[in-house]
């Protein structure tokens, strides 16, 4: 495996991009995103503790024919130095693997080469939240695009990213998140038409989720009265 070069992933200590510090290529060219679902390709930014979710690390070397790969995730809770692990993978697919550095657990191909198409790469795996909750939880991840000729060279270029994802407390029946904010919302439960009534008339930005995390509808309102979701 890859545990010689350590963590790449801009999580707790990164000692270096892939484009750096005697590795590959520096310079801009490839991008990389990481995209958190629930089901049925509905993409969150929130979890539930104890809840698993499909991890979605999709990268683009632009302009570029190469076909093979390499990657790092890293999943966290914390800032800084004190950044600790926060969720497990699993399901990882063939030629993925996973070790310890800086005491955080990282996600990455083996020592081979991952194999995508030409200038682009998919992979996906499960990730479960912590059991209870820890606050935001950081996802970082660095993806490389190499020319498969055997070494480290400039021709090699990387991209970082990372998305947070913000906790669903519960109890969240929609009465505890209204009496929060002063808002009235009724009928509870809920199945198509939310109705809210606000202490006091002015223009509110409203999320409303699923115990999922998945958004059900996000919109800016005036409430001067009662209102409907």
């Amino acid at each position: 495996t890859n545990m010689s070069i350590g963590n790449r992933t801009g999580a707790k200590g990164t000692t270096a991009t892939c484009g750096g510090g005697s590795c590959h290529g520096t310079g801009a060219g490839t991008t990389v995103s990481i995209t958190v679902d629930y089901a049925g390709g509905v993409p969150t930014t929130r979890y539930v503790p104890g809840m698993s979710y499909t991890v979605k690390i999709h990268g683009v070397r632009t302009g570029s024919t190469f076909t093979e790969f390499g990657f790092q995730f890293a999943s966290v809770s914390g800032t800084g130095s004190a950044q600790v692990q926060a969720g497990t993978a699993s399901a990882l697919p063939t030629g993925v693997a996973s070790h310890t550095a800086s005491s955080l657990n990282i996600i990455e191909h083996n020592s081979a080469p991952l194999v995508g198409t030409a200038g682009s790469y998919h992979v996906q795996f499960t990730w479960t939240a912590p059991s209870t909750a820890v606050g935001n939880i950081t996802l970082y991840t660095v993806l490389n695009a190499v020319s498969g000729e055997g070494s480290a060279d400039n021709t090699d270029l990387s991209g970082n990213t990372s998305v947070t994802l913000t906790p669903i407390l519960t109890p969240s029946s929609v009465a505890n998140l209204a009496n929060s904010i002063g808002v009235v919302a009724y009928p509870n439960p809920v199945t198509n038409i939310l109705n809210l009534q606000a202490e006091k008339a002015g223009v509110y930005n409203v999320h409303v989720y699923d115990l999922n995390g998945r958004t059900i509808s996000a919109e800016q309102m005036t409430i001067n009265g009662t209102a409907s979701v």
